[in-house]
């Protein structure tokens, strides 16, 4: 066997291990290593073949790749993620191979002598690089997977192929002109390049689902997952610096310290988390429920929905709490303020609301027969007496 079908098993040993580590096998270890075993024995006897005409091996290692597509069906993960992997295994011994197949024409001269430098050359790269590369997949592979979109995944894929043709490309080209010293530094450079520039591309991809997360986390209350406090000052500030008329509903549940008191604070986050994914329901499409802090929560909404939304909310039964809690639902007290008709200011349509929410808890203290729910702007008529709608 000479170096050139050596150099070409090697190759295939390396795609053949690095898939085994980094993917999940679909059929038994002896069914996997029958099938594999076959593909590397038909794509060397035509390596083999071709070494007559092809002695620097050049379309030699691209065939071997071209027989290692029959290995997708081996394995369990989805076709990008499948694609992704491979590429980058194969960008990865194109580089090796293309840095072991011209560096050593730069120094030495005798062929038999190229090719065994060459083939030794390649060994010391593979064995150095693959572990780095395995690392490399197995650590940054899995949080791409789990967390990049759809489309920002297929751009990766296409630059992955892209990057695998165009060191393909540089070889041919190589291939139709005189091997200068020049032509090779370049091929030789633009391996290396290729070959760092890669992990950098995918650091900033890791880099940029770290941003989209941590604007995420600031945006969305961790306990129940409505909007945050920053989220809704956010969304206010806008809506004034846009002159948009929109309204708040500041709500506070009531009795809500007597549920964290006798029944514990689990307890008391449970009952967070019904009354935030019931008021959301209520609330969408036509405005946005955020939690303020503790008990507390408010709906920002176009000022012409603002009646209606209330309206719901203080109609509503509330079963959804009659499950886990004996008492069931012990209210919540709303109050109403409207952009410009209130303030000019997000701060002081806040206060606003607050204001008439605590009349509307007071309200309730002072006359405990009346529906908790009910919003004090209905009892006291601050919106000129409007009729509510459902």
């Amino acid at each position: 066997m000479n170096l050139g079908a050596m150099s070409g098993i090697e190759v295939m040993l390396v795609n053949l291990l690095t898939g085994y580590l980094c993917l999940q096998r679909k059929y038994s270890m002896p069914c996997f290593l029958s099938i594999a075993v076959a593909i590397t024995l038909i794509s060397q006897f035509l390596c083999s073949e071709m070494i007559q005409y092809d002695r620097e091996n050049h379309f030699s290692t691209l065939l071997t790749l071209f027989f290692l597509f029959p290995i997708f069906f081996l394995y369990k993960e989805v076709m990008h993620k499948k694609l992704l992997v491979f590429f980058t295994v194969w960008i990865h011994v194109f580089a090796v191979d293309n840095i072991a197949n011209y560096l050593p024409k730069l120094f030495i001269q005798h062929g038999d002598i190229q090719d065994s430098i060459r083939f030794l050359l390649q060994t010391i790269l593979f064995i150095i690089t693959v572990p780095m590369v395995i690392k490399f997949i197995k650590i940054e592979f899995v949080f791409l997977v789990n967390n990049l979109s759809r489309k920002y995944f297929r751009f990766l894929i296409f630059n992955t192929i892209m990057w695998f043709a165009l060191l393909n490309l540089a070889r041919i080209v190589l291939l139709h002109e005189p091997a200068e010293p020049l032509s090779i530094y370049l091929f030789v450079f633009l391996t290396i390049a290729i070959a760092l520039v890669y992990p950098l591309v995918f650091s900033l991809a890791k880099d940029t689902i770290m941003v989209v997360h941590l604007e995420k986390t600031a945006n969305t209350d961790s306990l129940t997952h409505v909007g945050s406090r920053n989220k809704f000052y956010a969304d206010g500030e806008e809506m004034v610096k846009n002159i948009e008329l929109f309204a708040l509903i500041y709500m506070d549940l009531d009795q809500f310290k007597i549920i964290n008191d006798s029944m514990g604070h689990q307890a008391g986050d449970r009952y967070l988390r019904i009354f935030a994914k019931t008021a959301e329901m209520l609330v969408l499409p036509h405005g946005q429920l955020y939690r303020l802090s503790g008990d507390e929560f408010i709906i920002l909404c176009p000022d012409k929905s603002v009646d209606h939304l209330a309206n719901k909310i203080s109609q509503h039964h509330w079963q959804e709490f009659s499950k886990d809690f004996a008492g069931g639902f012990r209210g919540v007290s709303l109050g109403v303020a409207s952009y410009l008709q209130d303030g000019n200011l997000l701060e002081k349509i806040v206060h606003a609301a607050d204001i008439e929410m605590y009349a509307a808890k007071k309200n309730q203290l002072q006359n405990p027969n009346l529906n908790p729910c009910l919003p004090v702007f209905l009892q006291q008529n601050l919106h000129d007496s409007k009729s509510l709608t459902s």
